[in-house]
């Protein structure tokens, strides 16, 4: 990303449960396998969600996204 160059946020509409907290308090939710993930016997992508408390099903804004984890906040 270039200096000054805004990141872009991915909004997701379908709703997540968040499982537990991280140590900063964040909500960790994990997505369903994709069918190569499943092949492999690996569990889905992990969320941590800022603002999330574990039970709370929420939709997220993602703001950082990586292959293995991405990180959101919960959309108002």
């Amino acid at each position: 990303m270039r200096r000054g160059e805004k990141p872009t946020h991915l909004v997701v509409t379908e709703p997540v449960i968040v499982e537990a907290l991280d140590l900063d308090a964040q909500g960790i939710a994990r997505l369903a396998p994709n069918e190569e993930e499943a092949a492999q016997g690996q569990s889905g992508k992990v969320i941590f969600i800022q603002g999330a408390l574990p039970t709370e099903r929420v939709t997220y804004v993602i703001t950082r996204d990586k292959a293995r984890f991405s990180k959101a906040k919960v959309l108002d």
